[in-house]
């Protein structure tokens, strides 16, 4: 109905008091409702934006974390080979482990460790899951450290 009334031809929507009043009224129904609209979708992007906003300020903590166990043990002499830095990026949620019962890929770096494998993965927050090509020296999924099972 609204849509025939807000439609209907100039001179028969003002032709008479009773069709400029229902169009009108029917006009501002539909700015009501717009703005209603509207600050539904307001609402609904800020809760958005704050979820995403948090999920950014935990990343940002986990990367911190990370950097500052790595420098503190630094400062301490310590002397880290990959497995250190992989146990240290586990502990803050940067990688996990995945086991494998075959490769993963053309260019899986746990052939040469035999299935199965505990591979270590990079979780979303350090890019895996994105769509980039993944080469043999710029795979964007695997960690290679392996333990025959």
């Amino acid at each position: 109905m609204t849509q025939a009334v807000i439609g209907m031809p100039y001179e028969l929507a003002m032709g008479s008091e009773i069709s400029r009043r229902q169009f009108y009224a029917r006009a501002q129904t539909l700015l009501a409702d717009l703005d209603e609209a509207r600050n539904g979708m307001k609402h609904s992007c800020a809760i958005r934006l704050k979820k995403r906003l948090e999920q950014l300020e935990t990343e940002r903590d986990q990367l911190k974390a990370f950097a500052v166990e790595m420098i503190n043990a630094s400062f301490e002499g310590g002397s880290f080979d990959g497995g250190d830095i992989q146990d240290i990026a586990m502990k803050h949620g940067l990688l996990m482990i995945e086991r494998r019962e075959d490769q993963c890929g053309e260019v899986c770096p746990c052939r040469e460790y035999g299935f199965p494998a505990e591979c270590y993965r990079k979780t979303p927050i350090l890019g895996a899951g994105q769509k980039k090509v993944a080469t043999q020296s710029t795979d964007t999924e695997n960690v290679s450290r392996h333990e025959r099972r």
